[in-house]
């Protein structure tokens, strides 16, 4: 067992490091649209037609296929030929050529009914429901090649090759960056250049897995066949999969919309802000760690080894809380801090700072939640119960709809935050119910006492940044001094968050890092 927690160790923090790399090119990329686009009439339009598209990578490219495929891949290669197990492979691939073509066309066809269904408050505006149509459908190529990233990622995931996969995010961002600093000064419609960005982006990570797959042993003959008998497993996994694993992902679109039709101008963006600087701390790691999780538990499930399982989700477990709720902690702690030095200049102004830090405060109240539940799902997937994440995702979807529409009453935009967090608990805690009736008992005394020590040690640390932060006037400063003291007060809390962890882990903490070593 203790290789197979250094394998998910290694394997983690392989993904973490060019995840990291991708986060911080994806800041310097939402750094670019803050300048231009600022958090307004133009940003709201971007915001919204590139999340339409981005909610349908999230739901079909990343959580639908990867989900649905993998685990009948490892089924496949288990109990047929390598040749078989390769054929399928690019059955199914070209019938996903298929499918996500005709989505895409239907999806520039059909645009304008997208854009009213998710921001009907636009056509109040002069000219900005028509803005978000026509980048809506530029944008919309893009899902047609993250899809097949998506499919190339799964099955390079499928042979324990992770860090390519992991690095194309970068490629994605080195894009659109490009893209803008070579063309944003010299077009009046900047939001144009972005979206031109994102499709080229996407392009590229597609393209780039593509030599690692022929060098594995992938053939891109076209093959297209819907009656084979494990595509059509894939078949039946795939649509409940969707509803499981986009559960947030369809709050949050739900929150856009309440957002442009409830609330003023800006909120969009504010939210949006807020989301990605929640993202890049839960993409990090928690992404990684699912992304990690999924072949190993598909293939424990494949041979029940049930024990296995159990021992590999607690280990899992904690090391999510050990990341996660200290850094929720300083989201909160630094939040107006963050997004002052992320994103206010040009025209994200000192106002969209105080409210993009409010909805990020909400917002982070719910990631550790939200990393358990791309855990949890990965156990569900893994043996092929769909439906258990769906039962649960649609209850999430519905909490956080009537909590929304009761909170933006009290907090405004922030209420929008808030219950996309309460509904992510939920989330959770009925993901966890359900799994221990269908596996065991997975928690233990032991757990329990370590996640309120991980609370307490970042309570204290929390607390203690929060103080100095208030005790500085930061926000007169030029930016580098601004920087500065984000990048010192970050270092504070990790010493902090450390001493007290290793007066509550050192052994464990001693073990993990001798495991690692050992297998260098």
């Amino acid at each position: 067992m203790n290789s197979q927690k250094t394998g998910i160790l290694k394997s983690t923090f392989s993904i973490s490091f060019f995840t990291i790399i991708s986060r911080i090119l994806g800041y310097f990329r939402d750094m670019l649209q803050a300048f231009y686009l600022g958090a307004g009439f133009y940003s709201d339009a971007f915001t919204i037609a590139y999340r339409i598209p981005n909610l349908l990578r999230r739901v079909l490219g990343e959580g639908g296929m990867s989900a649905s495929f993998i685990p009948v891949f490892s089924e496949v290669r288990k109990k047929k030929e390598e040749e078989k197990a390769w054929q399928f492979a690019g059955i199914f691939f070209w019938d996903m050529v298929v499918i996500v073509g005709i989505i895409t066309v239907l999806g520039i066809i059909f645009s304008p009914i997208l854009v009213r269904l998710i921001a009907g408050g636009f056509g109040d505006i002069p000219g900005k429901l028509e803005l978000t149509i026509h980048l809506n459908r530029i944008i919309f190529p893009f899902i047609f090649f993250i899809s097949l990233t998506s499919i190339a990622m799964a099955i390079l995931n499928s042979f324990g090759k992770f860090s390519l996969p992991a690095a194309t995010p970068i490629f994605y961002n080195i894009t659109i960056i490009s893209i803008v600093l070579i063309f944003a000064r010299s077009v009046n419609n900047k939001a144009v250049v972005f979206a031109i960005g994102v499709v080229l982006g996407g392009f590229s990570q597609f393209f780039s897995q593509v030599p690692l797959l022929l060098k594995i042993g992938m053939r891109f003959k076209p093959d297209i066949s819907f009656k084979d008998e494990d595509i059509r497993k894939i078949g039946k996994l795939i649509f409940p999969v969707i509803i499981g694993a986009s559960a947030i992902q369809i709050q949050i679109l739900i929150g856009s919309y309440i957002a442009s039709t409830l609330l003023p101008e800006g909120s969009v963006s504010y939210l949006y802000y807020a989301d990605r600087v929640m993202e890049l701390t839960l993409g990090v790691f928690s992404v990684a760690l699912a992304t990690v999780l999924l072949p190993l538990l598909s293939d424990l499930a494949a041979s029940r080894e049930t024990e296995k399982m159990k021992e590999t989700i607690r280990f899992s477990i904690k090391l999510t809380a050990f990341l996660t709720i200290p850094a929720a902690t300083g989201l909160i702690a630094l939040s107006d801090l963050i997004i002052n030095v992320l994103f206010q200049r040009g025209a994200f102004s000192f106002s969209s700072t105080k409210n993009t830090a409010f909805a990020l405060c909400f917002y982070a109240i719910g990631l550790p939640s939200f990393a358990a539940v791309k855990l949890l799902l990965q156990v569900f997937f893994s043996m092929k119960d769909t439906a258990t994440p769906v039962k649960i995702g649609i209850v999430a979807i519905l909490i956080d709809i009537a909590g929304s529409l009761i909170l933006i009453k009290f907090l405004s935009h922030g209420g929008i935050a808030l219950a996309l967090s309460l509904a992510g608990l939920a989330n959770m805690l009925l993901l966890w119910i359900f799994m221990e009736k269908k596996i065991g008992k997975i928690i233990t005394r032991n757990l329990a006492k370590d996640v309120v020590k991980i609370a307490f040690s970042s309570a204290i640390m929390g607390f203690i940044l929060y103080y100095f932060k208030n005790r500085m006037s930061f926000f007169p400063y030029i930016f580098t001094l601004r920087m500065g003291i984000l990048f010192f007060m970050i270092g504070a809390g990790i010493i902090i968050y450390l001493i007290f962890s290793l007066l509550f882990f050192r052994k464990s903490l001693m073990e993990n890092f001798k495991m690692i070593r050992k297998r260098r």
